[in-house]
């Protein structure tokens, strides 16, 4: 079983995800902002990150400036509301992939899958 730790402090929308990724078979943890994610990555062992960017106490450029520093082959997928995002931008600080929210959770899937498989 995969271990993702999902990070997001819209706390509807990580329990939505939360739940999805359960019902596909992972085994999920969870964090409302990025400083309790570094908390919860030092006790573990992740195979994906799967954070939205922009959160108080941490955002999720912190939290793949700290995975790229301490386990840079962890995969880190960003995701946003934000409309400026730029995901060329995003990739080139690290992260596999961006999914822009609302998430579909098919292209979410699809994106999981294929971080997990490089």
């Amino acid at each position: 079983m995969r271990n993702l730790l999902v990070v997001d402090d819209d706390l509807v929308s990580l329990h939505a995800v939360a739940i999805f990724l359960e019902s596909e078979g992972y085994d999920i943890k969870t964090a409302k902002n990025g400083t309790e994610a570094i908390e919860i990555l030092q006790l573990g062992t992740f195979d994906l990150v799967l954070s939205d960017i922009t959160m108080p106490y941490g955002s999720g450029f912190d939290l793949l400036n700290y995975v790229r520093a301490t386990t840079p082959e962890l995969p880190v997928l960003l995701m946003s509301g934000l409309i400026e995002i730029d995901c060329d931008e995003i990739k080139s600080r690290g992260a596999v992939n961006f999914l822009a929210k609302p998430v579909d959770f098919d292209d979410m899937l699809a994106k999981i899958v294929s971080a997990l498989t490089l």
